[in-house]
């Protein structure tokens, strides 16, 4: 590589859009750069010669955020007759179009030119830019079969596969947490996107390459690795042993020194192979973390989009994925507003999501894209329709996102501490089920002490939105989980649990000595004094009350023990079952609705013990409404309404609309656990 006068200069700032595949090409070309001569320095500085623009050229808002950056550079470097070059997808895509309108920019450099940078820019600071880049379907210049690509790769520049230890990335970060490159390209030939014309055929890196530069951003401080590439799940079709490569690769990386967590992302649902599946969700130092493609959920829309499955397939996916990994994080992207989607392909869209419980999904509206098949299709919907099923799904992806994360209440969770609390902001990580950027964050309490890079075992106590409120419990020592992926190193279980003695296992035990003392209130007189009759749901109301608090104390204090975790839900039982059986007892309230409830939550409860092998069953909110309706009508009825107030037919309309939703809310959620309990089951059995 020709090395620039020594008189010239060195001084250049890269700026990045986009995606972490992106951010991996970025750290390449400043590599090339300082392995040139040059010197890195921050573009708000105002000491570049040359500012670098890595742009994106994915959908509309992302040219349009490129193009606005581009300009911003070029207003910047004016005082001080700095240059501006454009790279990356943008320019990579449109080329001298890109030039032609945009004359702010100095120079517009594919990805041919990245072995050659500091070059180029040499000549762009000697007033000689190089002729702007003409695009070409870059599909075109590898072999149609995958397994002549890697010969053949080494004369096409592939942006994010050049490491190699003589010419090391130059890290732009300090982040504990860096992308690594599995491969690039893509072979899909999906309707609306247009990255395969631009990006190429897809091809992989060589496994011992990806192992290497593992190991080199180990040792430079990083403890999460991010695989990213246009489609993770072909990853190895054009290596010997074909797709299989993943699941061979991803044991090895969990064993690399400083290495901590692996985490895949871009996963094609209908290549997602069960052997991948399990390796993802079982392996310790593997992220149980499924970033998967969806799209829709229409199997109308899908075909339209040159895209395979359907409703019932992704739900499938999910569930066999929660049957080996209770606790896995799944996200997805999802477009609305495709040609000819219709308002009953838009519901199938909303009964996925619903069903489906994802942790973040990303909603984009359908735009065109230049040389896209779905460019052409009729049936496009008006700009203002599709921003309104935007809106529509966004609102409720919001609301389930914020539901699933309340679910994670009571976990425990391993955090990687990215920033550390200080005076205005507190500090943040993310668990296991977080991917950098594009998913919600945990908040851990103040006054941890952690420090940018510490791993940490907390556990939820709290949700704000999507994120997480957690409270640490343990640091863990750096590789720890590699080691224990190989049998060796693992930690004994913290050492400052929570004491058997806490406020909220002493609310439990209340509330169970508040069960026979609130059966001997009831029986006073045979239960026909008003008096005590107020006092006997009184204390129904103090125990009531107590289930509600010390679920919370436990969770938002660290107090969880399995002292707790088992005299709840028995206290809650033990309320409700006296309580029904003394009203019926009495002749308030008909044996049979006794045995309908008590019914039911026996043979739920039975039901979770019987499938805890193969997964937990959450709770939902309807079982939280259930409850809440039992507690109400109950107490309707152990109040002595008719002595009190009289109008004793508004008192019985009053006291069985309550119960009679009670009822409803019993059978219906009974019926949906034993629905959950047959997939839970069925996944695990077809998940081997």
């Amino acid at each position: 590589m020709p090395v620039p006068e020594p008189d010239a200069p060195r001084r250049a700032a890269l700026l990045t859009l986009g995606c972490a595949r992106n951010e991996v090409d970025s750290e390449e070309l400043a590599g090339r750069l300082t392995g040139s001569g040059w010197e890195l320095v921050d573009a708000d500085a105002g000491t570049a010669d040359v500012i670098v623009v890595n742009t994106c050229g994915f959908v509309e808002q992302a040219k349009k955020d490129s193009i606005d950056t581009l300009l911003a550079a070029s207003d910047a470097a004016a005082p001080r007759g700095a240059k501006v070059v454009a790279v990356g997808c943008l320019a990579e895509r449109y080329g001298a179009e890109l030039a032609e309108n945009l004359p702010e920019a100095d120079a517009v450099l594919g990805f041919d030119a990245y072995p050659e940078l500091a070059q180029r820019l040499g000549d762009v600071l000697g007033g000689h830019a190089p002729a702007p880049h003409v695009p070409v379907d870059r599909r075109t210049l590898l072999p149609i079969s995958p397994v002549e690509r890697p010969a053949a790769a080494g004369d096409v520049a592939v942006p994010g596969h050049a490491w190699v230890p003589n010419l090391a990335r130059t890290r732009l970060s300090d982040a504990p947490v860096a992308p690594l490159k599995l491969a690039s390209g893509c072979d899909r030939r999906c309707a609306f996107c247009a990255i395969p014309s631009f990006r190429g055929a897809f091809v992989s890196r060589p496994p011992d390459d990806v192992v290497a530069e593992a190991a080199w951003l180990g040792m430079h401080g990083v403890r999460e690795l991010v695989l990213v590439s246009e489609n993770s799940t072909s990853y190895g079709k054009d290596l010997p042993g074909g797709t299989t490569a993943l699941a061979r690769l991803l044991p090895r990386l969990t064993h690399v020194p400083g290495i901590d967590r692996v985490r895949v992302s871009y996963l094609q649902p209908a290549e997602l192979r069960p052997d991948l599946l399990e390796i993802i969700a079982t392996t310790p130092g593997v992220a149980p973390y499924f970033d998967l493609s969806f799209q829709h959920a229409s199997p109308a829309v899908l075909r339209r989009m040159r895209r395979f499955g359907s409703r019932e397939d992704f739900l499938g996916l999910c569930e066999r994925i929660r049957a080996l990994a209770p606790e896995a994080g799944i996200r997805s992207n999802v477009i609305v507003g495709f040609p000819g989607e219709t308002e009953a392909d838009l519901a199938e869209l909303e009964a996925f999501l619903t069903g489906a419980r994802l942790d973040a999904v990303g909603v984009f509206g359908y735009s065109d894209e230049d040389g896209t098949e779905a460019a052409g299709y009729d049936g496009k919907l008006p700009s203002e329709e599709i921003a309104r099923r935007v809106e529509h799904i966004t609102s409720l992806v919001d609301e389930l996102m914020s539901q699933r994360a309340e679910d994670r209440v009571g976990t425990e969770v391993t955090v990687l501490v990215e920033a550390a609390e200080d005076e205005d902001f507190e500090c943040t990580g993310r668990a296991d089920h977080q991917a950098p950027e594009v998913d919600g964050e945990c908040v851990l309490e103040r006054g941890s002490g952690l420090e940018v890079g510490d791993l940490v075992r907390a556990v939820v106590v709290g949700t704000e939105g999507t994120d997480l409120i957690v409270s640490p419990r343990e640091t863990v020592a750096r590789s720890e989980l590699a080691a224990a992926g190989a049998g060796v190193g693992v930690r004994p279980a913290p050492a400052n649990p929570p004491p058997l003695l806490n406020i909220a296992n002493v609310l439990t035990g209340v509330r169970l000595l508040l069960v026979p003392v609130f059966l001997v209130v009831l029986f006073v007189e045979d239960g026909t004094d008003v008096g005590w009759r107020l006092a006997a749901t009184g204390v129904f109301a103090l125990a009531a009350i107590t289930d509600r608090f010390d679920g919370e104390l436990a969770r938002s204090r660290g107090l969880v023990t399995a002292f707790g975790t088992i005299a709840d839900p028995i206290a809650d039982k033990a309320l409700t079952g006296s309580a029904l059986v003394g009203l019926s007892l009495l002749g308030q309230v008909p044996w049979w609705v006794t045995i309908v409830i008590m019914g039911r939550e026996l043979g739920i409860t039975l039901l979770r013990f019987s499938v805890l092998r193969h997964g937990i069953i959450p709770a939902s909110r309807g079982g939280k409404l259930k409850t809440l309706c039992q507690a109400i009508a109950i107490g309707l009825f152990l109040l002595p309404l008719p002595e009190l107030v009289g109008a004793v037919a508004v008192v019985w309309v009053l006291r069985w609309a309550v119960l009679g939703l009670a009822l409803a809310l019993t059978v219906g959620t009974g019926v949906d656990y034993v629905l959950r309990a047959v997939r839970l089951r069925s996944a695990a059995t077809a998940a081997g």
